[in-house]
């Protein structure tokens, strides 16, 4: 069974090198994200522009954190920030990338049972360090692969989750052995079942001649969410009720399944002890 580090970044020396939200504000503007979301909004907001599609399937990496090459990505940075049309940093080059090596390749940690190691390769989940490197990867195979490769009607990722659209079934096995050929990680794929694919929170429906949108759920939720009756402050209680009722409505596409989502949440809520009306 494979295992993933998750360690927290507060204890890390990391932080006492050079500063980690120093680093992210610095290095982010250069991240190549010309497919990137920010939110399942952001997906909603580009379906909304779309007329209808043919196939749909969605394609996500294996333990995408763990198989980040750290040397590869480092020379990406490095050739993102010093070698592009960019203006690059005030920073000397082998200083930046000898920082890199500090944060990443070189910080030692503890186990949970007081065993020192060191991790050669990947980056951990925890420290936001983690999110950088894997953007920059990420966004560097997708301009590998899209340099010799015709990209689908519609592409988008976050972070390691894409979906896509194609004309004919067969250009999803092309795109999954194009991505598989330029990069170090493993992918799997799922297509769409009766022409209805979830990706995110949201479940896409392609039946129509107009594209729906509703709210996905996984069978294992188990409808548990923060309690009416715990010790936390009102405005985060208030919060939880107007996620739910605001995601109701930016993510469904009609008045039915909108209805049908106000409803759900209102008995899931109910359940959790908050009361009615809310």
């Amino acid at each position: 069974m494979e295992m993933r580090l998750i360690r927290e970044s507060w204890k890390q020396e990391t932080n006492d090198l050079w500063s980690v939200d120093q680093e992210i504000r610095l290095l982010t503007p250069y991240v190549p994200n010309s497919f990137c979301l920010s939110s399942a909004t952001d997906f909603i907001d580009i379906l909304k522009s779309q007329e209808s599609f043919n196939h749909i399937a969605s394609m996500d990496v294996t333990s995408l954190f763990t198989h980040v090459p750290i040397q590869e990505t480092i020379d990406i940075i490095i050739q993102k920030v010093y070698h592009s049309q960019r203006a690059p940093l005030d920073i000397p080059e082998n200083t930046l990338r000898q920082l890199l090596l500090a944060c990443t390749k070189e910080v030692p940690f503890y186990s949970h049972r007081g065993d020192l190691f060191q991790q050669i390769d990947g980056v951990a989940m925890g420290p936001p360090l983690g999110v950088l490197f894997a953007s920059f990867y990420m966004g560097a195979v997708e301009e590998r692969v899209f340099e010799r490769t015709k990209r689908p009607k519609m592409y988008t990722r976050y972070i390691d989750d894409y979906f896509l659209s194609f004309d004919a079934p067969q250009d999803l096995a092309h795109l999954f052995q194009k991505f598989t050929e330029n990069s170090v990680l493993n992918f799997t794929t799922e297509s769409s079942t009766d022409g209805k694919l979830p990706f995110l929170d949201v479940l896409v429906d392609i039946n129509d001649t107009k594209i729906k949108t509703s709210i996905f759920t996984k069978a294992n939720n188990n409808g548990t969410v923060m309690n009416a009756r715990g010790e936390c402050s009102s405005n985060y209680k208030k919060s939880v009720v107007a996620a739910f009722a605001k995601r109701a409505v930016t993510h469904c596409s009609t008045w039915q399944d909108t209805h049908y989502e106000l409803e759900r949440i209102g008995q899931l809520l109910t359940n959790n002890g908050f009361p009615m009306p809310l």
